[in-house]
C-alpha cells in the first residue's frame, strides 16, 4: 500500500517503530518486487492480492531467492 492509503501508513509506522526498514520499489512489477526481496533479504511484505497474483502468474517467485520471507 502506498503512503496515500491510511492502512499503508499504519504498516509503515508499525515497521519503523520496531526498528525495521521500509522499501518501496521505483516500479511496481513482479520482477522488481522479487528482486528487492532477494537483494535486501526482506522478511515481511504487505502486498495487494493483485500484485501477489502477478508474482505467481509471471513465475517470478521461481526466479528469485525469496527464502528470507517468514
Amino acid at each position: 500500500m502506498g503512503l496515500d492509503h491510511i492502512g499503508g501508513m499504519d504498516v509503515y509506522f508499525s515497521i519503523i517503530s520496531r526498528g525495521g526498514k521500509v522499501f518501496h520499489p521505483d516500479q511496481v512489477t513482479a520482477a522488481n518486487i522479487c528482486q528487492l526481496i532477494q537483494d535486501n533479504k526482506i522478511q515481511f511484505i504487505s502486498l495487494t492480492a493483485t500484485l501477489l497474483n502477478m508474482i505467481f502468474l509471471s513465475e517470478s517467485h521461481l526466479k528469485y531467492d525469496l527464502s528470507s520471507l517468514k
